[in-house]
């Protein structure tokens, strides 16, 4: 059976009885990392999600599936599963920059690192993350940022701090962009949001030719 990733559920385990309802169980390899509906038979992850993409991800899962009749335990059938993750193309390459601290671009990898703010206020807020990104090359990578607004700022005015957008400020010494945002919280201690390019002096993020997107 296949499984695609960024889901909990793998498996839903089918058995016709007389004597329903029937009651399942899990045994086996795996059975450890996962859990099962014993009236539905749906079998998940005990917890998170199912991932293709990470270098360590699990992508082979098996397990035995025990189905008992109601009418009595001694009346049982055993089926070994095996599940395969399959990939999700909608998230190939997207990496969630909140939290992070310092991220390195993939050479030849098309990536998109994403960030999410806010300008429902009239100022673009968020304090996701405070990270740098080496290695981001232009052509080949994306900056997302991801507005919770119902209708997102515009790309030109995300560039323009007095239109609500972010400070986007280039460092021709430093050869280092940084993309500021104002705090989405002033009475906590987590700074507001700073992304920097490491290698890239652009404020236009691009130019005639971007490489962000505002969504």
């Amino acid at each position: 059976a296949d499984a695609v990733e960024n889901q909990a559920v793998l498996y839903t385990a089918v058995a016709t009885d007389d004597s329903l309802p029937v009651t399942f169980s899990l045994a086996g390899a795996d059975a450890a990392l996962l859990a099962i509906d014993e009236a539905s038979g749906i079998v998940t992850l005990a917890t998170g999600n199912l991932d293709f993409d990470a270098a360590d991800a699990k992508k082979v899962y098996t397990f035995d599936v025990k189905a008992i009749d109601s009418a009595t335990a001694l009346n049982s059938a055993t089926q070994a599963v095996t599940v395969t993750v399959t990939n999700d193309p909608a998230d190939d390459g997207q990496v969630d920059l909140t939290g992070k601290t310092a991220v390195t671009a993939q050479a030849g990898v098309k990536e998109t690192f994403v960030l999410s703010f806010d300008s429902t206020s009239g100022a673009s807020l968020s304090s996701d993350a405070t990270v740098s990104i080496t290695g981001f090359v232009k052509g080949e990578d994306m900056l997302r940022f991801d507005d919770a607004t119902a209708t997102p700022i515009s790309a030109a005015n995300f560039l323009k701090v007095d239109n609500g957008g972010a400070l986007v400020a280039a460092n021709g010494f430093a050869n280092t962009t940084v993309i500021s945002f104002q705090d989405n919280n002033t009475a906590d201690a987590i700074p507001a949001a700073q992304v920097t390019l490491v290698g890239i002096a652009d404020a236009t993020l691009g130019g005639a030719t971007p490489f962000y997107e505002v969504v």
